[in-house]
């Protein structure tokens, strides 16, 4: 009789929301303050029609490398799937001239 052995399990590096949207080219790293590329996974994680594969650990968003893999091959060459209004082209503004107010000479 034969033992089956299985393979010991590796921890994978995880990452924090920041450090996520940075590994995926969403975020500048130079400017570690910026929002840009949170709010796409944040989003993501919550929908609720295929979420994003993600990790929650006393109630903040994780990811290993491999869900990272996931999330960037889920969006390879995706179409454009944006909803709701396109936005309007901003106007330029117009610069009115102002007229000199008309003065009644004052009578004497």
């Amino acid at each position: 009789m034969t033992t089956r052995r299985t393979a010991p399990k590796t921890l994978e590096r995880v990452y924090d929301i920041k450090q996520a949207a940075i590994a995926l080219g969403l975020a500048d790293p130079k400017k570690p303050e910026s929002l840009a590329g949170q709010r796409f996974l944040r989003d993501g994680v919550n929908r609720e029609h295929d979420p994003f594969p993600h990790t929650r650990i006393n109630g903040q968003l994780r990811f290993t490398e491999s869900q990272l893999a996931e999330i960037l091959d889920r969006h390879r060459n995706a179409p454009n799937t944006r909803t709701g209004r396109p936005r309007s082209k901003k106007r330029a503004a117009t610069r009115r001239t102002a007229s000199k107010p008309s003065v009644a000479p004052l009578a004497a």
